[in-house]
């Protein structure tokens, strides 16, 4: 019996302490991993540094680096793929941001972006346009899939899918920047010029100061030029005699008599930027008050009845300068401060709004 328990003792012992070896190299393999991945996070966070200073070379040595100590690593092959579209590298960028959507994991719907604005840059539009109608049908309220299926359709000239779809990312974020912008461009290109100024009009009420708004300032103004100009070949007709379902085509034609008139009117071409369009805009927003379309389409509902509720909200003046703060800051800030009580009462009402 002793011998026999002493036996008992000796297995328990040799059981316990190799229990104990093994969870000490538990605990040391699990905090190599755990140090490992640190070290890789760390890696990928100084690649993702450079990347944002424009050194995406650098940026890219960072990533294979870590790669080498992780193969299987979804952040660093996402961020190389990054890298490599901000390079114009497509089919780098392609292979890797593939690799992550394979794999159905972290960074998975990012990845699909990268991939599906990879292949559209690559000349492979239709393959995008493919690729985006199957996530979508993953993610059916993901704004920035639309947005970047309407750029595929674009760029393969389907001109109505790409506007039906970057409204549909304005109808489920209406404060992606981007997408109104894109808006603008299609249906400028579609000869639809009210419809190209709206989205303008929208996009600078609520972004300054980035380069993209003082491009769409510039659009803006282009447009309104050559209005003045094609006014010359449109057919005049008096607004009131249109029904109210041509109200749309109404202001159209009063686009186009508004920018007539600053550019024949002495005093009124004379005058300096940002005055000028300040003129135009309160002129375009009185008319659109004043004609009502009864239509209920995309641009009514989401510009033409804001801009109607802005200005009986008394704000159509210091809409109109407030705009142009993007290019003419000085100027602005000069009438701002003259002008302070109704930038005061504007500027309440925008938080309203949100």
């Amino acid at each position: 019996m002793l011998i026999f328990f002493d036996g008992l003792l000796i297995k328990l012992y040799t059981y316990s302490m190799r229990k104990c070896i093994f969870l000490i190299l538990s605990i040391l393999l699990t905090s190599h991993i755990f140090g490992q991945k640190e070290e890789v996070d760390q890696i990928i966070d100084q690649g993702v540094a450079l990347h944002e200073y424009g050194l995406y070379d650098d940026a890219l040595r960072k990533y294979t680096q870590a790669l080498a100590a992780d193969k299987k690593n979804l952040r660093a092959k996402y961020e190389m793929a990054y890298a490599y579209l901000a390079l114009k590298k497509w089919d780098e960028a392609i292979y890797y941001s593939y690799e992550v959507v394979d794999e159905e994991g972290e960074y998975y719907l990012d990845a699909c972006m990268l991939y599906g604005a990879a292949l559209n840059k690559s000349g492979r539009a239709k393959q995008s346009v493919r690729f985006f109608r199957k996530i979508i049908k993953e993610y059916p309220e993901e704004y920035l899939l639309y947005y970047n299926l309407a750029i595929s359709h674009y760029t393969a000239g389907e001109i109505d899918e790409a506007q039906k779809n970057v409204q549909e990312a304005i109808r489920i974020n209406k404060t992606h920047m981007d997408s109104h912008f894109l808006l603008s461009g299609i249906m400028q290109d579609k000869g639809e010029r009210l419809k190209g100024m709206l989205p303008l009009y929208y996009l600078l009420l609520y972004e300054q100061d980035s380069p993209r708004s003082v491009e769409a300032y510039e659009r803006l103004q282009l447009i309104w030029r050559s209005a003045a100009v094609m006014r010359k070949k449109e057919v005049s007709l008096p607004i009131s005699s249109l029904s109210s379902s041509s109200a749309v085509m109404a202001i159209e034609i009063g686009v186009g008599a508004i920018a007539s008139t600053y550019m024949i009117d002495e005093a009124k071409n004379k005058l300096e930027e940002p005055y000028k369009l300040a003129g135009q805009t309160q002129e375009l927003l009185d008319l659109m008050d004043e004609l009502q379309s009864g239509e209920l389409d995309f641009f009514d509902i989401y510009y033409i009845d804001f801009f109607n509720l802005l200005t009986r909200n008394q704000h159509a003046e210091v809409f109109s300068y407030y705009i142009s703060n993007c290019v003419h800051k000085d100027k602005v800030l000069l009438w701002i401060t003259e002008n302070n009580s109704p930038f005061a009462s504007f500027m309440d009402w925008m938080e309203l709004q949100e």
